[in-house]
């Protein structure tokens, strides 16, 4: 075995090991019941439960990161959706070549969309915003960082 597929293989393990720092909790609450520390089993049921919470939230956080949107879809709905609003706002306003138009002509109208159109326009925003809830810029949350940071820090508590 080649000391890259080596390191692979290691990094393979390591990457969804987010359950391993829940199984050490549970098993200090455990001992902590045979030791007394924890008189009642509801009590070691509950705290049971509590982590078992965790472990499903950590499980999801982990799924928005599985699932990938193909990026030829949304840069075709998007480019989809701004061309439709730049036809619909221009066209809103009539416009008679060879005529010559006054003020009091009631074809004369400013360009404006319905407000249907703010609306999608906004919804438009939103589902942008969602393709990648963690973002990549330089402003957002580095959650690798926050995730392999707690994850050192319970080895630390469990050496302890």
């Amino acid at each position: 075995v080649s000391i890259i597929e080596h390191n692979q293989k290691k990094s393979a393990y390591l990457e969804y090991s987010y359950w391993v720092p829940l199984y050490w909790a549970s098993d200090l609450i455990n001992q902590a019941h045979v030791k007394g520390f924890i008189p009642a089993s509801k009590y070691v049921l509950d705290i049971h439960g509590e982590i078992n919470k965790v472990r499903g939230e950590c499980g999801l956080l982990l799924s928005y990161d599985w699932i990938s949107f193909p990026w030829s879809t949304p840069k075709w709905s998007l480019w989809h959706s701004y061309s439709i609003l730049a036809q619909r706002s221009l066209g809103g306003s009539t416009w008679t070549p060879g005529r010559t138009l006054t003020a009091s002509d009631p074809t004369l109208s400013f360009p404006s969309l319905p407000p249907s159109s703010f609306f999608y326009n906004g919804w438009l925003k939103v589902a942008e915003a969602l393709l990648n809830p963690f973002g990549e810029d330089d402003e957002d949350f580095d959650t690798n960082w926050m995730v392999d940071r707690n994850i050192q820090l319970s080895y630390v508590m469990v050496d302890e």
